[in-house]
């Protein structure tokens, strides 16, 4: 039976990054917007559950746009493998394209960070964050990135952390635990301010979890270098 789709979705650039969530979404705007990586839209799912019908949704976009490359951007939580096989599966949950009467699905990634090219379609990527190999989601980078240098908080945030319990949750619970104390404790004026706003134009002086640094420097190489690699047709790279 077939995914209920979404409304159909404008595209309006040539490279498009679909998210999980706002958070998400608001975080890879700003390191592009950060890094000056152009011609590339970001689009929030708000679920990963929702991925297949994302999918659906974009198609009447795609066929009328000049889209050629599609990343889907998401965490990898406790179980990057297994992460990385459900977003496998929801694309060939996705409906086929029509073209010319021939039916044509997306293309399948055989690994995280490769395109699998698209026979008149995009190519497809899939990347985990915090890495492809590593637990986690995006709060994870912004609890490392955000906590460097501020030694003593660490500890604070730590020793709360052990106190409610949070060793047997999973590892990017605990980051996002991590992250809001981090948010909370550094931000009087606004403690509750939402991560989807860390890097507005009020916020991002305050430097809460600075674009700057190195912990994202793996990431902005994938943003920048991911879309000028070539494609085979079996889905691998050519380097």
């Amino acid at each position: 039976m077939p995914v209920t789709s979404q409304k159909p979705i404008k595209i309006t650039k040539q490279k498009l990054i679909l998210v999980e969530g706002r958070s998400d979404e608001a975080f890879i705007s700003a390191l592009l917007h950060h890094y000056a990586i152009e011609d590339i839209q970001v689009f929030a799912m708000d679920s990963i559950d929702k991925l297949v019908s994302t999918l659906n949704a974009l198609q009447p976009g795609i066929v009328q746009s000049d889209l050629r490359q599609l990343l889907i951007l998401v965490d990898a939580d406790a179980n990057p493998q297994e992460q990385f096989n459900k977003i496998q599966a929801s694309i060939r949950l996705a409906e086929p394209f029509t073209l010319d009467g021939v039916r044509t699905p997306y293309p399948i990634p055989a690994q995280p960070d490769q395109f699998a090219q698209g026979q008149d379609i995009p190519s497809i990527a899939i990347s985990l964050l915090p890495g492809k190999e590593a637990q986690g989601a995006m709060e994870s980078l912004c609890w490392q990135a955000g906590v460097a240098g501020r030694g003593e908080l660490q500890a604070c945030i730590e020793a709360f952390g052990n106190c409610v319990g949070f060793t047997v949750w999973p590892p990017q619970k605990q980051d996002k635990l991590r992250l809001r104390c981090l948010i909370t404790a550094l931000n009087k004026t606004n403690p509750d301010l939402p991560t989807t706003r860390l890097w507005d134009e009020e916020n991002i002086k305050l430097a809460l979890v600075p674009l700057n640094s190195p912990i994202f420097s793996p990431l902005v190489e994938l943003l920048k270098t991911v879309w000028s690699e070539g494609c085979t047709t079996n889905g691998a790279v050519q380097k």
